[in-house]
């Protein structure tokens, strides 16, 4: 059971989402414990998706329409999967380890594009006494988010995940 809000309002090229998520168990609903112990996601972003030029601040994603490979299983088939260029977006999405949380820039003239990114978010991992991480780091993003546990409460944001980045691109 879950308690969930959503909010989107757009003008021009102007659009500003929250997103707010908290499990039935856990710490009185509130504004505080939303933001620190739930899911509270916040986007400002300017321009749309195709402008010559989008920036946003806050929850995004990004998709940079590289090809993937998928298949069936062993020694079976391999085929292009086509994933559409779409940049920075916002993300509404109800986890709340999904994505990025900063700011992100997409810059189109001709047949160049430039993006830059840049990420700083808490996660929830369980921690050694020294400190170091008790775990398998390839399931960091799968199994926190949501705390309903003592366990989870007592490991809420103790690791941070952050991320710099950019891409040139040019094509026809």
């Amino acid at each position: 059971l879950y308690f969930l809000g959503r909010v989107r309002a757009g003008r021009g090229p102007v659009e500003i989402g929250l997103l707010a998520k908290r499990a039935a168990v856990g710490p009185a609903l509130s504004w505080e414990n939303l933001a620190d112990r739930g899911v509270l996601k916040a986007v400002v972003a300017v321009g749309r998706e195709g402008d010559p030029f989008r920036a946003l601040a806050g929850n995004f994603r990004h998709a940079f329409g590289q090809g993937l490979l998928m298949y069936d299983g062993f020694g079976e088939f391999v085929r292009p999967l086509e994933v559409r260029d779409r940049g920075p977006r916002p993300d509404y999405s109800s986890g709340l380890n999904d994505h990025l949380q900063g700011a992100a820039v997409r810059w189109t003239t001709g047949r160049w594009s430039l993006d830059g990114l840049a990420s700083d978010k808490p996660l929830d991992f369980p921690l050694n006494p020294d400190g170091s991480v008790d775990g398998n780091l390839d399931d960091l993003h799968e199994t926190t988010g949501d705390v309903q546990t003592a366990a989870g409460l007592a490991n809420d944001d103790s690791v941070r995940e952050r991320v710099v980045g950019g891409r040139a691109r040019w094509g026809t």
